[in-house]
């Protein structure tokens, strides 16, 4: 394997600093270290080091790329070890930037502030606070991921402004709600969805509907643009007119004989190929119905298509007529099957409008500007009186903080002299309003590069078309490709292109050159975001065979049978793992919902799991238990919620106990609590009634505490934290607090819609554990890399989007004329229009371009396996399988691999819940308390010395009670272990049994919020002893007369004593060992030696009790022993 990757020369031409690049960077193609090594090159030719300025779309990638560049300083300032290859030009780039900080005094080592890495919300919101009265925002605001109320709260001031006024916003408000049947939910819907994308339709669609345009001249340039489309497909099918106009002639004239209602009857006296004028439309539309079922090309012609066949009551020359017409016809069809651009041109016609702009359609979308105008200064009236703003204020000020082209401000005259090299990456997810900032970012270096052609200033992109995937955050891929073709601004763009994988293995490589090069679109088209593939070529070619494979369910009624294969792939790729390395394992999704049964199967099977933003607590019983407690506590007339407590764990009620209260309640008509309060007056229960009483109490106290003690102090006197299975749920419930607390204010109250939706954005922190498989979702794994990548679910579909108020598109004519399309969304209840079902279908095909992309970003995250898993449908008819839906990411392949699926013949094995039925709501027993808290020294008397004596030797985690109970359960599978034979247990046993470890122990009384730290020393102390010569050896069913927990019943004081012994055998030299385990472990700071010594003093006479007994059964010599897990000693106790 060369030392030099094949595509060096690029490489090493990006880091000419006199020029600058739009550089094609492939997933695993290392383009951050390429972006460092530029940036090491310009600030070792530059006078301050913040004239470079690098542009990132996360924190996550500006935090790499500035720990990459300060790490490259450090290792070249101490200079230590040998490098090769690129590290060792990262070596000696780093040097002479050392060299370049020593001459000028920069202290960048230690002061790496000086580097300007930022977001690209980072950069935006400096540019706006440098000029506070321009961007109208006085103080620097407060930036809110929460921005739905304040969209919400402008609506409001929109419709409370107009009273009983009719003016022209008046009469805007009447049109919209007339359009949409009066549905106010819907109307607030849609603006709210709209407010999110005002930086678009602000200066691109606003500006122009109230602008002067009139409906002649959206008409105009409609006309256009269809006169533009139809020449598109007039040109590549001219070669083929004559014989298309006579079988579309022919088809026509068959079915008006049919007397079929069919479209293709406008093709009847066709001559040549329709015109090019919009009333041609509904005829090019005949014309791709005639060729086209479905968008592909048309493999048979039948009747319904007006090609009949031969007729028994027909002449000869009829029915010869008939079979030669409908051969030619099928051999035109043929010769066009290669032709995919003709193919798309007709499939483009398809949804092409057939007639212009009404009044009614332009009536409403005046309405809608006028209303957007208006709707947009309430807004900017609530980011004032509540000082906060979203993302998209932040950006629209930066822009109007630099100016214009012509009149620059102050601050973009000072930001030009200031920077003089730009980079920026991941450039394929630029969003239009950051492109234009961009352009106003070097405005003026043109002029300034002719002025000074030695050090000119530079621009630097870095991206990947094939992964923009960001579509629904407004990225426009069609902005990266046209950088590459014309440059930004009046600086021209040199591109260049990389091809090395340095991820991925050959077989990875190879396969996914392989699909995705059919899958991809033939040739790039920026304005419907469409990126041709670009093969990658693997830098390791260890590894040549295929690793990428289909495995499919077939004929699934659900997810069972998929969840238990991941779950199998999951054990065989972690496996793999050894003991200096560690075999990573991800499972990628589109959709959170896509692991619902996977999560139940993992668990199951005892495989831990990390999850990223993935396991949403709002599906959590106990956090839906405690908003319902809050629900209920913060609203007396919430019966469903009321209703619902009572039925919790926090109660308890049965279902008998429930329909006794329903009475009281529907005889009474007072509220549920007062309900409740009767009936357990009325009850011998001593749970209901505490409950009663904790419930009224803290209702009469509301308000006396901040919501969130308030509420957690019922939570717990209720008993919520025993009904905990564990550490993990209480820390669920803790985070929800947290949330309320944060929402909460004494001021405004509880927003309890609000609070709803914040639940709803909550997930569970992922554990700490890099052995764990890792699942997330596909756009959260962009820029990881794991050994094996599993990909379930890839026939789901995913949900519809919500169809926008109005849909619009710029457009640039060849002539170079712009223009707009844009419609409004149909009345309620009527049909979208032609030209709204356009710009639908436009959105549509981006969609599907970008679905593909996904695809391909989960398939380059794996470094040596693959596995694409989905539910297949047997095709009865044709063979095979059915197709996908064409929305499921597999659609995008399925033609490259369709030939390659395995099918998944898993024996299908009932899960836990299924094997053991439902195990109901947990409740607390009828007489628990809440825990009393007793000072220690009323207690002092009644304990015993060796009590005392022990505490040092407890597990510092918890009290002697927790310690005791790990004890038990450590004892339970020592015992366990022997009997069914040592060697059929390791760690990964131990790893499987946890869930089972911390049902025992919460089964024997350990606390909810000690039950995982419980758990983790039980199994520390098994694994300990597994992984012990001396443990094994103790634990072998080799020796003779092996007992475990032996019972022995002696005489003491004339009564009965029942002893019980942990471990007991005869070695090969005939002595009885008698073993006593002891879970203890030394205190912090207390010497191992000294701790040995008291616990053998303390446990000496019961040693030699157990002793004396079997001295009575049998004559042979014994050794006395303690044995530790915890420090892996097995101590003899002599005496």
């Amino acid at each position: 394997m060369s030392s030099l990757p094949v595509d060096y020369q690029q490489r090493a031409e990006a880091l000419d600093i006199r020029q600058s690049f739009c550089v094609s960077a492939p997933a695993g193609s290392g383009k951050t270290e390429l972006l460092t090594q530029r940036i090491l090159r310009l600030l070792a030719d530059c006078e301050k080091p913040e004239e470079v300025l690098a542009i990132t779309f996360t924190r996550k990638a500006a935090s790499e790329m500035r720990s990459r560049i300060v790490k490259a300083l450090e290792e070249a300032w101490r200079n230590e070890g040998e490098v090769a290859g690129h590290q060792l030009q990262t070596r000696e780039l780093a040097l002479k930037v050392l060299e370049r900080d020593a001459n000028l005094q920069w202290q960048l080592l230690h002061n790496p502030a000086r580097l300007r890495i930022q977001t690209i919300d980072g950069l935006c919101g400096a540019l706006a606070r440098q000029l506070p009265v321009m961007t109208q925002f006085g103080t620097s605001p407060k930036i809110t991921d929460d921005h739905q109320p304040l969209y919400e709260r402008a609506i409001h001031r929109l419709l409370s402004s107009q009273g009983d006024e009719s003016g022209e916003v008046g009469e805007a408000i009447e049109t919209l709600l007339w359009h949409l049947d009066n549905k106010l939910d819907k109307f607030f819907l849609l603006l709210t969805g709209l407010l999110a994308k005002r930086d678009q339709w602000l200066g691109l669609v606003g500006a122009k509907l109230s602008g002067g345009i009139d409906v002649a001249s959206l008409n105009d340039f409609l006309e256009a643009w269809v006169a533009e489309q139809l020449e598109g497909a007039l040109q590549l099918l001219a070669p083929y007119g004559s014989d298309i106009a006579r079988f579309g002639d022919y088809a026509a004239s068959q079915l008006i004989e049919q007397n079929t209602t069919s479209r293709l009857t406008l093709l009847q006296g066709m001559a040549a190929l329709p015109g090019q004028d919009i009333a041609a439309v509904e005829c090019w539309q005949a014309v791709a119905e005639l060729l086209l079922t479905s968008g592909k090309w048309r493999k048979s012609m039948t009747k319904k298509q007006g090609f009949p066949a031969k007729d028994k009551t027909l002449d000869e020359v009829t029915n010869l007529r008939r079979v030669e017409t409908k051969a030619a016809m099928l051999a035109l069809l043929e010769s066009l099957r290669e032709r995919d651009d003709i193919r798309s041109a007709l499939a483009a016609v398809s949804y092409l409008p057939t007639s212009s702009y009404n009044q009614q359609q332009w009536h409403v979308l005046q309405a809608i500007s006028v209303i957007l105008w208006q709707l947009n200064a309430h807004l900017q009236i609530v980011f004032s009186e509540q000082g906060e703003v979203d993302y998209t204020a932040i950006s629209m000020a930066a822009l109007e903080a630099m100016g214009t082209e012509e009149e620059p401000t102050e601050l973009a005259l000072l930001w030009d002299y200031t920077t003089r090299h730009i980079l920026v990456d991941e450039f394929q997810d630029t969003a239009n309003a950051q492109y234009a900032l961009l352009v106003k970012l070097i405005n003026g270096w043109y002029e300034d590069n002719e002025n000074n052609p030695a050090r000119p200033k530079t621009l630097f992109l870095v991206g990947d078309g094939m992964q923009s995937i960001y579509a629904f955050r407004e990225a426009n891929v069609g902005l990266f490709l046209q950088a590459r073709e014309q440059g930004v601004g009046q600086i021209a763009l040199k591109p260049l292109d990389l091809s090395v994988n340095f991820r991925s293995k050959a077989g990875v490589v190879e396969w996914n050159n392989r699909v995705f090069a059919r899958s991809f679109p033939p040739s790039s088209d920026r304005g419907r975001g469409a990126v041709c593939y670009s093969l990658a070529e693997a830098f390791d070619q260890t590894d040549s065979d295929s690793a990428g494979r289909l495995l499919g369910c077939v004929d699934q009624e659900d997810r069972l049978l998929e969840a238990q294969q991941v779950v199998h792939l999951c054990a065989e790729a972690r496996a793999k793992s050894t003991a200096g390395s560690l075999h990573s394992v991800a499972i990628l999704v589109r959709n959170r919902s896509h692991l619902k049964q996977i999560i139940p199967a993992l668990q199951e099977a005892g495989i831990p799991w990390q999850a990223t933003d993935i396991h949403g607590l709002a599906t959590q019983m106990v956090v839906q238990d405690v908003m319902t407690l809050t629900l209920a506590m913060y609203d007396l007339s919430d019966r469903i919620s009321w209703l619902a407590l009572l039925r919790s764990p926090l109660v308890g009620l049965s279902l008998n106990q429930f329909e006794q209260l329903s009475a009281i309640y529907l005889n009474t008509g007072c509220s549920v609590l007062s309900a409740y309060r009767q009936y357990a007056d009325e009850h011998i229960d001593v749970r209901i009634r505490d409950t009663a009483e904790q419930l009224v109490t803290a209702w009469d106290n509301r308000l006396r505490k901040p919501l969130r003690i308030w509420l957690q102090a019922l939570w717990i006197a209720l008993g919520g934290a025993e009904t905990m299975a564990d550490s993990e749920q209480y820390g669920q419930v803790l985070r929800y607090f947290d949330l309320l607390e944060q929402l909460a204010s004494n001021e405004v109250g509880l927003d309890t819609e609000r609070l709803q939706q914040h639940v709803d954005k909550l997930y569970a922190e992922p554990l700490a554990d890099s052995a764990a498989v890792q699942m997330m979702t596909i756009h959260k794994s962009k820029g990881l890399e794991f050994d094996t990548v599993i990909l379930p679910g890839l026939d789901r579909q995913p949900r519809a989007d919500d169809k926008p108020l109005f849909n619009w598109q710029q457009w640039t004519l060849n002539s170079g004329e712009q223009g707009i399309l844009v419609a409004p969304l149909a009345a309620e209840g009527a049909a979208e229009d032609s030209i709204f079902n356009l710009l639908q279908q436009e959105s549509k095909q981006k969609l599907l371009l970008e679905k593909t992309r996904l695809l391909y970003v989960a398939a380059t995250r794996a470094v040596k396996q693959l596995y694409l898993v989905a539910n297949l449908k047997s095709d009865e008819k044709n063979g095979g399988y059915k197709r996908p839906a064409s929305s499921s990411l597999l659609s995008s392949v399925w033609d490259a691999v369709v030939d390659e699926v395995e099918t998944v013949e898993l024996p299908l094995s009932r899960s836990v819940n299924e094997q053991e039925g439902y195990a109901g709501i947990v409740r607390l027993p009828n007489d628990w308390q809440p825990e009393v808290v007793v000072a220690p020294s009323l207690l002092e008397r009644y304990r015993r010395d060796p009590m005392r004596g022990k505490q040092q030797n407890i597990p510092s985690f918890d009290e002697y009670v927790v310690a005791r109970h790990v004890g038990t359960v450590v004892h339970e599978y020592l015992q366990a272990i022997c009997e069914q034979g040592v060697s059929l247990w390791c760690e990964k046993i131990i790893d499987q049994r946890r869930t089972a470890i911390r049902l025992r122990l919460k089964e024997l009384g350990v606390a909810a919020v000690e039950l995982l730290k419980a758990e983790q020393w039980a199994c520390l102390l098994l694994n300990k002893t597994l992984a012990s010569e001396t443990g094994r050896w103790l634990l072998s069913s080799s020796h003779r007369d092996s007992q475990c927990e032996a019972e022995l019943v002696t005489l003491k004081q004339g009564s009965q004593q029942r002893l019980i012994v942990d471990r007991s055998f005869i070695d090969e030299q005939g002595r009885r060992w008698i073993v006593d385990y002891k879970t203890a472990s030394p205190s912090a700071g207390e010497e191992i030696e000294l701790f040995i010594q008291q616990e053998s003093e303390a446990y000496r006479q019961q040693l030699a009790t157990y002793r004396n007994c079997y001295k009575h059964m049998e004559n042979l010599p014994t050794v006395c022993a303690l044995y530790f897990p915890s420090i892996d000693r097995l101590v003899k106790l002599t005496g």
